[in-house]
């Protein structure tokens, strides 16, 4: 694994997570305000982890070719961007359909992380079962908003910025796991 691609892709990692850090305090912080205020920033945002996937995945491909890793952030960068947009062309229908969309946009996200749990356990050995809790959590509270995506929007809003909040602690749990263990490379 070349040492830019490896680089870009931590990069990568640590923006997303600052900003799932920082949608996650808005909507719990102000519930209420989060879902009118808050829209343009949360399309904002979606739109900017997006494009930074698109880029460090093309820029990784550029450089010499792609890692798994790569693949896996555009891949999570695709619904990040499309979201972004809708928020953009239809904010009403955003409003209406937000536990959706978020519910969906989560499942994602812990397919992901257990893709990446599953690739980290291969190269680095270890209990697969350790490293694949946090994404199943991740997986169950999708699910578990999937159920009811309609249900009270300020309730919604805070669960959300729990979800975000915890989603974002997973993942920097495995972004400080897979910086420990660089020195492995």
């Amino acid at each position: 694994m070349k040492t830019n691609n490896y680089s870009g892709l931590l990069k990568s990692k640590f923006i997303e997570i600052f900003f799932m850090l920082l949608l996650g305090i808005c909507f719990v912080g102000w519930p209420g305000a989060a879902v009118k205020m808050m829209l343009k920033a949360v399309g904002i945002i979606c739109i900017i982890i997006g494009t930074i996937a698109f880029i460090a995945f093309f820029a990784a491909w550029k450089g010499g070719g792609t890692v798994i890793g790569d693949i896996l952030t555009m891949i999570l960068g695709i619904p990040f961007l499309i979201l972004g947009i809708m928020i953009f062309v239809k904010p009403n229908t955003f409003l209406d359909f937000q536990g959706l969309f978020f519910g969906l946009l989560l499942m994602v996200h812990a397919v992901v992380e257990m893709v990446q749990s599953y690739l980290y356990v291969r190269l680095m050995g270890g209990k697969w079962w350790i490293h694949m809790i946090l994404p199943i959590i991740t997986m169950i509270l999708a699910i578990i908003i999937l159920a009811d995506p309609f249900g009270a929007a300020k309730s919604l809003v805070v669960f959300m910025g729990i979800v975000l909040l915890y989603s974002a602690v997973s993942s920097l749990v495995f972004f400080i796991k897979t910086l420990a263990s660089r020195e492995k490379f």
